[in-house]
């Protein structure tokens, strides 16, 4: 930045002239961008918020909007790519990854760490599901979860899915064991939900 260059002329007579310019800025920094709305590596339990992207040169200045880009995977992850360009045709590109869990417990406590719903027994919960799919409720096992509930019923649409919800009790006898696994079945897959329980 403010940089400047200088050069002399002579002439065949033996005069001389210079002349200098001042103030020649030249941009090979990539702009910086910042990510908000979401933190990368998080999981979001029903919905993630929106991605958005802000991006900053302090030389040349920004070429036009910060861009996103998301696709998701076959695992459920989604991933993100903000690209920005300055003015000077330095790209800059941030990228990361989150996951929405599409069966979840509304009202229980999700330690997305452990990936586990801590809930109580004799307490109502409302279990979620945004498929395109109509789905079962699975119930408690210790294992793998194999006894099938009831249909979940349809409750509007949801984060671009239908959503469909059931209310669920867990019996006080779970409290003997506290690690438990309730499924949902949507579309021939079977969907576990880990649970720690207390009395």
């Amino acid at each position: 930045a403010n940089q400047s260059v200088s050069t002399t002329i002579l002439a065949q007579d033996g005069g001389a002239a210079s002349a200098s310019l001042t103030g020649i800025n030249i941009d090979q920094t990539k702009p910086k961008i910042t990510i908000a709305g979401v933190i990368d590596g998080n999981t979001y339990v029903g919905t993630a918020p929106k991605v958005r992207c802000l991006a900053q040169d302090q030389l040349s200045g920004i070429n036009g909007p910060c861009k996103v880009k998301l696709k998701t995977d076959t695992a459920g992850m989604t991933h993100y790519t903000a690209t920005a360009t300055d003015k000077a045709g330095n790209v800059q590109t941030s990228a990361g990854s989150y996951r929405v869990q599409r069966y979840y417990l509304l009202e229980a406590i999700y330690d997305s760490i452990n990936n586990v719903y801590y809930v109580q027994t004799n307490t109502t919960y409302t279990l979620v599901a945004l498929s395109d799919h109509q789905p079962r409720y699975i119930k408690p096992s210790r294992g793998k979860p194999h006894k099938s509930g009831p249909k979940l019923t349809a409750d509007g649409r949801q984060g671009g899915f239908k959503r469909w919800t059931t209310s669920i009790t867990f019996a006080h006898s779970l409290a003997k064991h506290p690690h438990w696994n309730i499924a949902v079945k949507a579309g021939g897959k079977l969907n576990v939900l880990p649970l720690l329980v207390s009395g």
